[in-house]
Protein backbone atom coordinates (compact mmCIF):
# COMPACT_ATOMS: atom_id res chain seq x y z
CA UNK A 1 0.00 0.00 0.00
CA UNK A 2 2.88 2.35 0.72
CA UNK A 3 4.39 1.85 -2.77
CA UNK A 4 1.09 2.58 -4.47
CA UNK A 5 0.70 5.80 -2.52
CA UNK A 6 4.17 6.96 -3.50
CA UNK A 7 3.39 6.30 -7.15
CA UNK A 8 0.23 8.35 -6.97
CA UNK A 9 2.12 11.15 -5.30
CA UNK A 10 4.75 11.12 -8.04
CA UNK A 11 2.13 11.30 -10.81
CA UNK A 12 0.55 14.34 -9.23
CA UNK A 13 3.72 16.31 -8.70
CA UNK A 14 3.88 19.54 -10.70
CA UNK A 15 6.32 19.77 -13.69
CA UNK A 16 6.14 16.10 -14.64
CA UNK A 17 3.67 16.79 -17.65
CA UNK A 18 5.20 18.72 -20.61
CA UNK A 19 3.48 22.02 -21.48
CA UNK A 20 2.04 22.55 -25.03
CA UNK A 21 4.62 23.44 -27.66
CA UNK A 22 5.16 27.03 -28.66
CA UNK A 23 3.29 28.42 -31.63
CA UNK A 24 5.39 29.10 -34.74
CA UNK A 25 6.50 32.68 -35.20
CA UNK A 26 7.43 34.92 -38.12
CA UNK A 27 4.84 33.51 -40.53
CA UNK A 28 5.03 35.20 -43.92
CA UNK A 29 3.92 34.49 -47.47
CA UNK A 30 5.90 35.24 -50.62
CA UNK A 31 4.82 34.92 -54.24
CA UNK A 32 7.07 34.73 -57.28
CA UNK A 33 5.96 33.82 -60.79
CA UNK A 34 2.59 32.67 -59.41
CA UNK A 35 4.32 30.32 -56.90
CA UNK A 36 3.09 31.01 -53.36
CA UNK A 37 5.23 29.87 -50.40
CA UNK A 38 4.57 30.19 -46.66
CA UNK A 39 7.55 30.22 -44.25
CA UNK A 40 7.83 30.48 -40.45
CA UNK A 41 10.19 29.97 -37.51
CA UNK A 42 9.96 26.84 -35.36
CA UNK A 43 11.95 23.82 -34.10
CA UNK A 44 13.26 21.45 -36.73
CA UNK A 45 12.43 18.46 -34.53
CA UNK A 46 8.75 19.31 -34.61
CA UNK A 47 6.08 18.92 -37.28
CA UNK A 48 3.66 21.60 -38.36
CA UNK A 49 0.03 21.78 -39.29
CA UNK A 50 -0.58 24.36 -42.04
CA UNK A 51 -4.13 25.57 -42.72
CA UNK A 52 -5.16 27.93 -45.54
CA UNK A 53 -8.59 29.05 -46.71
CA UNK A 54 -10.47 31.89 -48.42
CA UNK A 55 -12.51 32.33 -45.25
CA UNK A 56 -10.79 34.20 -42.39
CA UNK A 57 -12.60 31.84 -40.02
CA UNK A 58 -10.89 28.92 -41.83
CA UNK A 59 -14.11 27.19 -42.77
CA UNK A 60 -13.38 24.47 -45.35
CA UNK A 61 -9.68 25.03 -44.89
CA UNK A 62 -7.06 22.95 -46.67
CA UNK A 63 -4.79 21.28 -44.08
CA UNK A 64 -1.30 19.91 -44.71
CA UNK A 65 1.28 18.37 -42.32
CA UNK A 66 4.95 19.15 -42.97
CA UNK A 67 8.26 18.53 -41.20
CA UNK A 68 9.91 21.64 -42.61
CA UNK A 69 9.36 25.32 -41.80
CA UNK A 70 8.04 26.16 -45.25
CA UNK A 71 5.31 24.96 -47.58
CA UNK A 72 4.40 25.69 -51.20
CA UNK A 73 0.67 26.41 -51.31
CA UNK A 74 -1.03 24.81 -54.31
CA UNK A 75 -4.48 24.59 -55.94
CA UNK A 76 -5.13 28.24 -55.25
CA UNK A 77 -7.68 30.23 -57.20
CA UNK A 78 -6.01 33.15 -59.02
CA UNK A 79 -7.08 36.59 -58.00
CA UNK A 80 -8.42 35.55 -54.59
CA UNK A 81 -7.65 36.50 -50.99
CA UNK A 82 -6.47 33.69 -48.75
CA UNK A 83 -5.62 33.31 -45.07
CA UNK A 84 -2.94 30.98 -43.67
CA UNK A 85 -1.94 29.90 -40.14
CA UNK A 86 0.45 27.32 -38.70
CA UNK A 87 0.44 25.16 -35.54
CA UNK A 88 3.33 23.21 -33.99
CA UNK A 89 2.85 19.47 -33.51
CA UNK A 90 5.28 17.63 -31.19
CA UNK A 91 6.24 14.00 -31.74
CA UNK A 92 4.09 13.07 -28.76
CA UNK A 93 1.05 14.53 -30.62
CA UNK A 94 0.69 17.65 -28.54
CA UNK A 95 0.00 20.75 -30.66
CA UNK A 96 0.18 24.45 -30.12
CA UNK A 97 -2.32 27.17 -30.64
CA UNK A 98 -2.36 28.40 -34.26
CA UNK A 99 -0.12 31.29 -35.14
CA UNK A 100 -1.72 34.61 -36.00
CA UNK A 101 -3.14 34.28 -39.52
CA UNK A 102 -1.61 36.06 -42.49
CA UNK A 103 -3.66 37.24 -45.45
CA UNK A 104 -2.36 37.19 -49.00
CA UNK A 105 -3.71 37.65 -52.53
CA UNK A 106 -3.02 35.29 -55.36
CA UNK A 107 -1.96 36.65 -58.74
CA UNK A 108 -3.00 35.73 -62.28
CA UNK A 109 -0.80 34.11 -64.91
CA UNK A 110 -2.15 36.56 -67.52
CA UNK A 111 -2.71 40.29 -67.67
CA UNK A 112 -6.21 41.59 -68.19
CA UNK A 113 -7.18 41.87 -71.88
CA UNK A 114 -7.78 45.27 -73.45
CA UNK A 115 -11.33 45.57 -74.78
CA UNK A 116 -12.65 47.79 -77.55
CA UNK A 117 -16.30 48.21 -78.57
CA UNK A 118 -17.99 49.70 -81.61
CA UNK A 119 -21.47 49.84 -83.10
CA UNK A 120 -23.16 51.10 -86.25
CA UNK A 121 -26.59 49.93 -85.18
CA UNK A 122 -29.13 50.59 -82.48
CA UNK A 123 -29.42 46.84 -81.88
CA UNK A 124 -25.88 45.48 -82.12
CA UNK A 125 -22.51 46.01 -80.48
CA UNK A 126 -19.16 44.60 -81.57
CA UNK A 127 -16.49 43.84 -78.95
CA UNK A 128 -12.88 42.78 -79.52
CA UNK A 129 -9.96 42.28 -77.17
CA UNK A 130 -6.26 41.52 -77.08
CA UNK A 131 -5.14 37.91 -77.42
CA UNK A 132 -3.63 36.04 -74.45
CA UNK A 133 -2.24 33.12 -76.43
CA UNK A 134 -3.09 30.65 -79.15
CA UNK A 135 -4.99 28.30 -76.83
CA UNK A 136 -6.52 30.92 -74.55
CA UNK A 137 -10.19 30.95 -73.66
CA UNK A 138 -12.18 33.96 -72.59
CA UNK A 139 -15.20 34.80 -70.51
CA UNK A 140 -16.99 37.95 -71.61
CA UNK A 141 -19.78 39.88 -69.96
CA UNK A 142 -22.20 42.45 -71.33
CA UNK A 143 -24.22 44.59 -68.95
CA UNK A 144 -26.43 47.65 -68.87
CA UNK A 145 -24.80 48.59 -65.55
CA UNK A 146 -21.19 49.57 -64.97
CA UNK A 147 -20.99 47.35 -61.88
CA UNK A 148 -22.18 44.35 -63.94
CA UNK A 149 -25.10 43.45 -61.71
CA UNK A 150 -27.17 42.64 -64.79
CA UNK A 151 -25.05 40.56 -67.13
CA UNK A 152 -25.22 38.51 -70.27
CA UNK A 153 -22.13 36.31 -70.39
CA UNK A 154 -20.51 33.87 -72.74
CA UNK A 155 -17.38 31.78 -73.12
CA UNK A 156 -15.36 31.81 -76.33
CA UNK A 157 -11.96 31.02 -77.78
CA UNK A 158 -12.28 33.98 -80.15
CA UNK A 159 -11.13 37.49 -79.41
CA UNK A 160 -14.29 39.14 -80.74
CA UNK A 161 -18.02 38.95 -80.28
CA UNK A 162 -21.07 40.67 -81.74
CA UNK A 163 -23.94 41.16 -79.30
CA UNK A 164 -27.34 41.53 -80.96
CA UNK A 165 -30.94 42.26 -80.01
CA UNK A 166 -29.88 45.20 -77.90
CA UNK A 167 -31.97 48.22 -76.96
CA UNK A 168 -31.60 51.53 -78.82
CA UNK A 169 -30.13 54.52 -76.99
CA UNK A 170 -28.87 52.32 -74.14
CA UNK A 171 -25.49 52.36 -72.41
CA UNK A 172 -23.74 48.98 -72.49
CA UNK A 173 -20.52 47.90 -70.76
CA UNK A 174 -18.33 44.98 -71.85
CA UNK A 175 -15.52 43.29 -69.97
CA UNK A 176 -13.59 40.07 -70.47
CA UNK A 177 -10.98 37.89 -68.79
CA UNK A 178 -8.87 34.88 -69.61
CA UNK A 179 -10.10 31.53 -68.25
CA UNK A 180 -8.91 27.94 -68.42
CA UNK A 181 -10.85 25.00 -69.84
CA UNK A 182 -12.74 24.62 -66.54
CA UNK A 183 -13.68 28.29 -66.51
CA UNK A 184 -11.26 29.27 -63.74
CA UNK A 185 -10.07 32.85 -64.17
CA UNK A 186 -6.53 33.21 -65.47
CA UNK A 187 -6.52 37.00 -65.58
CA UNK A 188 -8.30 39.88 -63.87
CA UNK A 189 -11.36 41.36 -65.50
CA UNK A 190 -10.51 43.95 -68.10
CA UNK A 191 -11.42 47.56 -67.63
CA UNK A 192 -15.01 47.93 -68.87
CA UNK A 193 -15.42 49.31 -72.37
CA UNK A 194 -18.63 51.31 -72.69
CA UNK A 195 -20.81 52.44 -75.57
CA UNK A 196 -24.31 53.79 -76.04
CA UNK A 197 -26.24 52.22 -78.90
CA UNK A 198 -27.77 54.49 -81.48
CA UNK A 199 -31.26 55.80 -80.97
CA UNK A 200 -33.93 55.23 -83.53
CA UNK A 201 -32.38 57.07 -86.45
CA UNK A 202 -34.27 59.10 -89.03
CA UNK A 203 -34.32 57.85 -92.60
CA UNK A 204 -34.68 60.26 -95.48
CA UNK A 205 -36.69 59.01 -98.46
CA UNK A 206 -37.68 60.81 -101.62
CA UNK A 207 -39.13 60.73 -105.11
CA UNK A 208 -37.89 62.84 -108.01
CA UNK A 209 -38.88 62.97 -111.66
CA UNK A 210 -35.67 64.43 -113.10
CA UNK A 211 -36.97 65.00 -116.68
CA UNK A 212 -35.42 63.27 -119.67
CA UNK A 213 -32.02 64.56 -120.62
CA UNK A 214 -33.08 65.81 -124.05
CA UNK A 215 -35.39 68.39 -122.41
CA UNK A 216 -33.54 71.53 -121.43
CA UNK A 217 -29.83 71.99 -120.78
CA UNK A 218 -28.88 68.63 -119.26
CA UNK A 219 -25.21 69.53 -118.73
CA UNK A 220 -26.36 72.20 -116.27
CA UNK A 221 -29.42 70.33 -114.99
CA UNK A 222 -27.45 67.21 -114.03
CA UNK A 223 -25.45 69.25 -111.50
CA UNK A 224 -28.57 70.96 -110.16
CA UNK A 225 -30.35 67.60 -109.82
CA UNK A 226 -27.42 66.08 -107.92
CA UNK A 227 -27.02 69.10 -105.64
CA UNK A 228 -30.70 69.11 -104.74
CA UNK A 229 -30.61 65.41 -103.87
CA UNK A 230 -27.49 65.80 -101.74
CA UNK A 231 -28.78 68.90 -99.94
CA UNK A 232 -32.18 67.37 -99.16
CA UNK A 233 -30.91 64.98 -96.49
CA UNK A 234 -32.25 61.87 -98.19
CA UNK A 235 -30.81 58.36 -98.02
CA UNK A 236 -32.89 56.71 -100.76
CA UNK A 237 -34.53 58.43 -103.73
CA UNK A 238 -36.74 56.97 -106.44
CA UNK A 239 -35.98 58.62 -109.78
CA UNK A 240 -38.32 58.77 -112.73
CA UNK A 241 -37.33 59.64 -116.30
CA UNK A 242 -33.77 58.59 -115.49
CA UNK A 243 -33.49 57.17 -118.95
CA UNK A 244 -31.23 54.42 -120.25
CA UNK A 245 -30.54 56.45 -123.42
CA UNK A 246 -27.00 57.75 -123.67
CA UNK A 247 -26.45 61.38 -122.82
CA UNK A 248 -25.09 63.41 -125.72
CA UNK A 249 -21.39 64.09 -125.41
CA UNK A 250 -20.96 61.75 -122.44
CA UNK A 251 -21.73 58.35 -123.87
CA UNK A 252 -23.35 57.03 -120.67
CA UNK A 253 -27.02 56.44 -119.77
CA UNK A 254 -28.74 59.37 -118.11
CA UNK A 255 -29.20 57.46 -114.85
CA UNK A 256 -25.47 56.68 -114.76
CA UNK A 257 -24.69 60.34 -115.40
CA UNK A 258 -26.78 61.29 -112.38
CA UNK A 259 -24.82 58.83 -110.28
CA UNK A 260 -21.54 60.33 -111.49
CA UNK A 261 -22.77 63.81 -110.56
CA UNK A 262 -23.76 62.59 -107.09
CA UNK A 263 -20.34 61.02 -106.48
CA UNK A 264 -19.24 59.97 -103.01
CA UNK A 265 -21.01 56.92 -101.57
CA UNK A 266 -24.05 57.17 -103.80
CA UNK A 267 -25.02 54.00 -105.62
CA UNK A 268 -27.69 52.89 -108.05
CA UNK A 269 -29.94 49.85 -108.15
CA UNK A 270 -30.37 48.12 -111.51
CA UNK A 271 -27.27 49.91 -112.79
CA UNK A 272 -26.15 47.16 -115.15
CA UNK A 273 -29.36 46.44 -117.08
CA UNK A 274 -32.06 48.42 -118.78
CA UNK A 275 -34.93 46.27 -117.52
CA UNK A 276 -36.51 48.94 -115.31
CA UNK A 277 -36.85 51.50 -118.06
CA UNK A 278 -36.79 55.05 -116.70
CA UNK A 279 -37.49 54.10 -113.09
CA UNK A 280 -34.27 54.01 -111.07
CA UNK A 281 -33.40 54.19 -107.39
CA UNK A 282 -30.29 55.87 -106.01
CA UNK A 283 -29.12 55.49 -102.42
CA UNK A 284 -26.37 56.62 -100.09
CA UNK A 285 -24.46 53.42 -99.41
CA UNK A 286 -22.89 54.90 -96.28
CA UNK A 287 -26.37 55.09 -94.73
CA UNK A 288 -28.17 52.06 -96.15
CA UNK A 289 -27.07 48.68 -97.42
CA UNK A 290 -28.72 47.06 -100.42
CA UNK A 291 -29.93 43.55 -99.59
CA UNK A 292 -31.89 42.58 -102.70
CA UNK A 293 -33.69 44.18 -105.60
CA UNK A 294 -36.09 43.40 -108.39
CA UNK A 295 -38.79 44.70 -110.68
CA UNK A 296 -42.17 43.86 -112.16
CA UNK A 297 -43.38 45.10 -115.56
CA UNK A 298 -46.75 46.83 -115.36
CA UNK A 299 -48.83 45.07 -117.97
CA UNK A 300 -50.67 47.15 -120.54
CA UNK A 301 -48.41 50.17 -120.20
CA UNK A 302 -46.48 49.66 -123.43
CA UNK A 303 -49.65 50.52 -125.37
CA UNK A 304 -49.09 54.14 -124.42
CA UNK A 305 -46.27 55.87 -126.28
CA UNK A 306 -44.53 52.53 -126.58
CA UNK A 307 -43.03 52.89 -123.10
CA UNK A 308 -42.98 49.87 -120.79
CA UNK A 309 -43.65 50.91 -117.18
CA UNK A 310 -42.30 49.10 -114.12
CA UNK A 311 -42.71 48.74 -110.39
CA UNK A 312 -39.20 48.36 -108.98
CA UNK A 313 -38.28 47.39 -105.47
CA UNK A 314 -35.20 47.19 -103.27
CA UNK A 315 -34.75 45.86 -99.77
CA UNK A 316 -32.35 47.98 -97.71
CA UNK A 317 -30.85 47.80 -94.25
CA UNK A 318 -30.40 51.08 -92.39
CA UNK A 319 -26.82 50.88 -91.17
CA UNK A 320 -27.36 52.96 -88.03
CA UNK A 321 -30.18 50.80 -86.70
CA UNK A 322 -29.85 47.47 -88.47
CA UNK A 323 -33.50 47.76 -89.47
CA UNK A 324 -34.61 46.58 -92.89
CA UNK A 325 -37.27 48.06 -95.14
CA UNK A 326 -38.65 47.76 -98.67
CA UNK A 327 -38.54 50.69 -101.06
CA UNK A 328 -40.82 50.65 -104.12
CA UNK A 329 -40.50 53.09 -106.99
CA UNK A 330 -42.74 53.52 -110.04
CA UNK A 331 -43.81 55.84 -112.84
CA UNK A 332 -47.35 55.35 -114.08
CA UNK A 333 -48.63 55.95 -117.59
CA UNK A 334 -49.17 59.69 -118.23
CA UNK A 335 -52.37 61.36 -119.39
CA UNK A 336 -54.13 59.61 -122.21
CA UNK A 337 -57.86 60.15 -121.97
CA UNK A 338 -60.19 57.53 -120.60
CA UNK A 339 -57.99 54.60 -121.57
CA UNK A 340 -54.97 56.20 -119.89
CA UNK A 341 -56.94 56.72 -116.68
CA UNK A 342 -58.07 53.12 -116.68
CA UNK A 343 -54.50 51.98 -117.26
CA UNK A 344 -53.31 53.94 -114.22
CA UNK A 345 -55.92 52.25 -112.07
CA UNK A 346 -54.68 48.91 -113.36
CA UNK A 347 -51.10 49.91 -112.62
CA UNK A 348 -52.03 50.96 -109.09
CA UNK A 349 -53.61 47.56 -108.47
CA UNK A 350 -50.60 45.80 -109.98
CA UNK A 351 -48.31 47.86 -107.74
CA UNK A 352 -50.32 46.85 -104.68
CA UNK A 353 -49.98 43.21 -105.73
CA UNK A 354 -46.20 43.61 -106.11
CA UNK A 355 -45.92 45.09 -102.63
CA UNK A 356 -47.87 42.19 -101.14
CA UNK A 357 -45.95 39.50 -103.03
CA UNK A 358 -42.50 40.94 -102.28
CA UNK A 359 -43.08 41.79 -98.62
CA UNK A 360 -43.23 38.22 -97.31
CA UNK A 361 -41.39 39.20 -94.11
CA UNK A 362 -43.80 42.02 -93.22
CA UNK A 363 -41.09 44.68 -93.42
CA UNK A 364 -41.74 48.43 -93.22
CA UNK A 365 -42.63 49.75 -96.68
CA UNK A 366 -42.03 53.03 -98.51
CA UNK A 367 -43.68 53.49 -101.93
CA UNK A 368 -42.71 56.48 -104.08
CA UNK A 369 -43.23 57.58 -107.63
CA UNK A 370 -44.79 59.77 -110.24
CA UNK A 371 -48.32 58.41 -110.33
CA UNK A 372 -49.56 60.82 -113.01
CA UNK A 373 -52.86 61.04 -111.15
CA UNK A 374 -53.42 64.30 -109.36
CA UNK A 375 -56.97 63.76 -108.19
CA UNK A 376 -58.29 64.11 -104.68
CA UNK A 377 -56.75 62.22 -101.79
CA UNK A 378 -59.91 60.26 -101.17
CA UNK A 379 -61.84 57.19 -102.19
CA UNK A 380 -63.17 59.09 -105.19
CA UNK A 381 -59.73 58.78 -106.77
CA UNK A 382 -59.48 55.13 -107.92
CA UNK A 383 -55.68 55.24 -108.32
CA UNK A 384 -55.26 56.66 -104.84
CA UNK A 385 -57.84 54.26 -103.41
CA UNK A 386 -56.09 51.19 -104.85
CA UNK A 387 -52.89 52.17 -103.07
CA UNK A 388 -54.29 53.05 -99.65
CA UNK A 389 -56.60 50.02 -99.74
CA UNK A 390 -53.40 47.95 -99.87
CA UNK A 391 -52.62 49.18 -96.33
CA UNK A 392 -50.40 52.12 -97.27
CA UNK A 393 -50.68 55.53 -95.66
CA UNK A 394 -50.51 58.97 -97.24
CA UNK A 395 -48.54 61.16 -94.77
CA UNK A 396 -50.48 64.25 -95.90
CA UNK A 397 -53.85 62.91 -94.79
CA UNK A 398 -54.65 64.08 -91.29
CA UNK A 399 -55.71 60.83 -89.71
CA UNK A 400 -54.27 61.25 -86.22
CA UNK A 401 -52.63 57.85 -86.68
CA UNK A 402 -49.08 56.65 -87.05
CA UNK A 403 -47.96 57.53 -90.56
CA UNK A 404 -49.34 61.08 -90.63
CA UNK A 405 -46.62 63.68 -91.18
CA UNK A 406 -45.97 65.63 -88.00
CA UNK A 407 -44.66 68.60 -89.99
CA UNK A 408 -45.35 69.74 -93.55
CA UNK A 409 -42.94 72.01 -95.41
CA UNK A 410 -44.02 73.82 -98.58
CA UNK A 411 -47.08 71.60 -98.86
CA UNK A 412 -48.73 74.29 -100.99
CA UNK A 413 -46.01 73.98 -103.64
CA UNK A 414 -47.25 71.89 -106.55
CA UNK A 415 -44.84 69.05 -107.24
CA UNK A 416 -44.92 69.86 -110.98
CA UNK A 417 -43.36 73.26 -111.76
CA UNK A 418 -43.33 73.09 -115.59
CA UNK A 419 -39.88 74.74 -115.56
CA UNK A 420 -41.38 78.05 -114.46
CA UNK A 421 -38.95 80.38 -112.71
CA UNK A 422 -41.64 81.01 -110.10
CA UNK A 423 -43.26 77.61 -109.50
CA UNK A 424 -46.99 77.61 -108.74
CA UNK A 425 -48.42 77.38 -105.26
CA UNK A 426 -51.98 76.39 -104.43
CA UNK A 427 -53.94 76.03 -101.23
CA UNK A 428 -54.71 72.40 -102.10
CA UNK A 429 -52.41 71.32 -104.92
CA UNK A 430 -53.14 68.03 -106.64
CA UNK A 431 -49.82 66.29 -106.43
CA UNK A 432 -48.87 63.58 -108.88
CA UNK A 433 -45.62 62.77 -107.06
CA UNK A 434 -46.31 60.82 -103.90
CA UNK A 435 -44.70 59.06 -100.95
CA UNK A 436 -46.76 56.36 -99.25
CA UNK A 437 -45.66 54.43 -96.16
CA UNK A 438 -46.70 51.54 -93.98
CA UNK A 439 -47.33 52.36 -90.33
CA UNK A 440 -44.29 54.30 -89.16
CA UNK A 441 -43.46 57.67 -87.70
CA UNK A 442 -43.18 60.43 -90.34
CA UNK A 443 -41.65 63.48 -88.70
CA UNK A 444 -41.61 65.64 -91.85
CA UNK A 445 -42.97 65.77 -95.39
CA UNK A 446 -41.57 68.34 -97.80
CA UNK A 447 -41.59 69.60 -101.35
CA UNK A 448 -37.90 70.45 -101.80
CA UNK A 449 -36.81 73.21 -104.15
CA UNK A 450 -33.99 75.75 -104.16
CA UNK A 451 -36.04 78.96 -104.05
CA UNK A 452 -35.31 82.50 -102.89
CA UNK A 453 -37.45 84.54 -100.51
CA UNK A 454 -39.65 85.62 -103.43
CA UNK A 455 -40.36 82.00 -104.32
CA UNK A 456 -38.20 82.02 -107.46
CA UNK A 457 -35.73 79.34 -108.45
CA UNK A 458 -32.12 80.08 -107.63
CA UNK A 459 -29.82 79.15 -110.49
CA UNK A 460 -30.60 76.32 -112.87
CA UNK A 461 -34.08 74.79 -112.68
CA UNK A 462 -33.24 71.09 -112.25
CA UNK A 463 -36.44 69.54 -113.58
CA UNK A 464 -40.08 70.17 -114.37
CA UNK A 465 -40.87 68.34 -111.10
CA UNK A 466 -39.82 69.12 -107.54
CA UNK A 467 -38.17 66.55 -105.32
CA UNK A 468 -40.60 65.30 -102.66
CA UNK A 469 -39.01 63.98 -99.48
CA UNK A 470 -40.00 62.62 -96.07
CA UNK A 471 -38.19 61.89 -92.85
CA UNK A 472 -39.36 58.59 -91.41
CA UNK A 473 -38.44 56.34 -88.49
CA UNK A 474 -38.49 52.62 -89.12
CA UNK A 475 -40.52 50.72 -86.51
Amino acid sequence: MLGLGLALVCLCLPGLVDPPPDSPTGLKVTARDAVVTATWTGHQADSYRVEYAEDPGFADATTEMVDDTSLRLTALTPGSRYYVRVSTVRPDGADSSPSPSVAFDTTYPNDAPTVKVSSNSSKTLKASWSEAGDDARYETQLSTTTDFTDVKELSTVKTRKTFSRLKPATLYAVRTRVVDAEGVAQSPWSEPAMLTTAAYEPLGVGTYNILKWRAGNWSARRTAVAELIKSSNVDVVGLQEATPSRVGGRGVPQYQDVLSALGGDWALTRSSKNVSGETRTVYDSSQVKLIREGYQPLSGSARFRGVQRYATYAEFEQRSTGKRFLFFNTHFTPNGGGSGAAQRVSEARQLADVVRSVNTDDLPVVVVGDFNAGGSRSSSNPVYRAIVDAGLIDPLVRSGELGEAEKRVDADLATVNRLRRTPPRRASPRFIDHIFVSRMRVSQWQVAANLDSAGRFIGTIPSDHHLVRATVYLP
